[in-house]
């Protein structure tokens, strides 16, 4: 590994043509570890963004030229209108707390790529009356984490979430627009494009098909749900008679829309079917004419397996193609398929969700002290022997208070550098990270 070239490497491998006479090494991920990978995606990433950074400065230092030379009109029409979505080097973002969605939405939408592609800035309670969050890293955590919060609420209509894994998935007929779902795909993109942990826990389902890699089988299914796999795992199991006899289970998919719960008979749709309805109202007239119990017929050990393989087709894409797509196109914005090819579905979920779980020990191994303070510090000794004492839950609060997140980045817990600091008196202690310094009046 320490002949491969970090930059160059992972970019002449976008770059090339590919065709069946020359290979690359990133055909073959498999030679690599986990943290080699997410390196060279960091590196692909870092350099696009890199490149629409340096382009801002290039069309500023035109301009400047330009404005020498030209006149008031073309400084009105041209200059400021033509060229300044070319000009900031960031893509800055102003949004209040209680409008995230739709001040995202409005600033996001009808941009063009060039900007999209530059480093994402966040400011949020600008208008607002109360401080302005400044963005070193926490209110860009902060604002993924409450927009998906509002995203993710159940009222909102937009996604489900198993009660077991607490997992989100796409709320088949959903009455949201699909600009919603594409927004969304963009703000994940976003995320991942920045290097940004994200607040959210999709199924590897999800993964998969954004790498187009089919979901087909109770593997690709279970740890987004886990109780319906075990039943599937049980019926296809099952070897004492038949299991129309003792499960009882119709061939059909099942879900719940606005309150309303939904049959439709598989067998009688067409398998085929590659256009879908382009809207809810059609969807619900065509679960309607394949809706009847008495059309779905029980499943037997004959088409038990058959009838496993139509649901999860149902569940994982048929009933949520239109939303999923308007996600897809979201999240492919900033990011290339290319460049996600040499991942896998779980080191992608991990790069994009990183960790839930970590040892905090670890977090102290890290950890630097100013003003005076040692590891060997009384008052330092007393807040980790405190600390380690804590539950999960709450050591994940304590990450969230530090970092605005309570998810460890996929490089591990060594990629956050937390700090303890003399804040005030002596009794007082200031804690921070370089993903979010602490805020007065925290």
């Amino acid at each position: 590994m320490e002949r491969v070239d970090l930059v160059n490497m992972p970019l002449e491998y976008l770059e090339r043509t590919r065709n069946v006479n020359t290979l690359h090494l990133l055909d073959f991920p498999f030679l690599f570890d986990s943290t080699f990978l997410v390196r060279i995606f960091r590196t692909l990433n870092f350099s696009s963004l890199s490149e629409a950074h340096q382009s801002a400065g290039y069309q500023t230092t035109l301009l400047e030229r330009l404005v020498i030379i030209a006149d008031d009109q073309l400084k009105q029409s041209f200059l400021a209108n033509r060229l300044k979505p070319a000009l900031s080097p960031y893509l800055v973002l102003d949004v209040r707390r209680d409008q995230l969605l739709e001040d995202a939405f409005n600033q996001l939408w009808g941009r063009e790529q060039r900007e999209l592609l530059r480093p994402l800035k966040l400011r949020m309670g600008m208008g607002e009356g109360g401080e302005e969050g400044l963005d070193h890293g926490g209110v860009s955590q902060e604002f993924f984490r409450l927009v998906f919060a509002q995203a993710f609420d159940p009222d909102a209509g937009l996604f489900t979430t198993d009660p077991q894994t607490h997992m989100n998935w796409f709320q088949p007929l959903s009455t949201e627009p699909l600009a919603t779902y594409e927004l969304l795909g963009l703000l994940v993109s976003l995320a991942v494009y920045n290097g940004i942990t994200l607040p959210t826990t999709f199924p590897s389902a999800l993964y998969r098909k954004l790498l187009g890699q089919p979901v087909t089988s109770l593997s690709h299914i279970r740890d987004g749900w886990p109780a319906l796999a075990k039943s599937f795992t049980e019926i296809v199991q099952w070897q004492n008679g038949d299991v129309s006899d003792v499960f009882l289970v119709d061939y059909a998919f099942t879900f719940e829309s606005a309150g309303k719960r939904y049959t439709v008979a598989m067998q009688e749709v067409d398998k085929d079917r590659h256009q879908w309805p382009t809207n809810p109202e059609e969807w619900v007239d065509a679960f309607t004419n394949a809706a009847s119990d008495a059309s779905a017929p029980l499943v037997t050990n004959a088409n038990r397996e058959q009838f496993v393989r139509d649901y999860i087709d149902w569940l994982a894409n048929k009933s949520i193609a239109r939303e999923y797509e308007a996600f897809e196109r979201g999240f492919f914005t900033c990011l290339e398929r290319k460049a996600l090819a040499f991942l896998s579905p779980e080191l992608l979920k991990d790069i994009a969700e990183g960790y839930q779980d970590f040892d905090i020990r670890e977090l102290k191994a890290v950890t630097k002290y100013e003003d005076g303070y040692t590891e060997d510090h009384p008052l330092i000794r007393a807040f980790w022997d405190i600390v380690e004492a804590y539950s999960m839950e709450e050591q994940r609060r304590l990450l969230e208070f530090v970092t605005a997140s309570d998810r460890v980045p996929v490089n591990g817990i060594r990629s956050v550098a937390f700090h303890i600091l003399r804040h005030g008196r002596d009794s007082e202690v200031c804690f921070y990270s370089c993903l979010r310094p602490v805020e007065s009046g925290k």
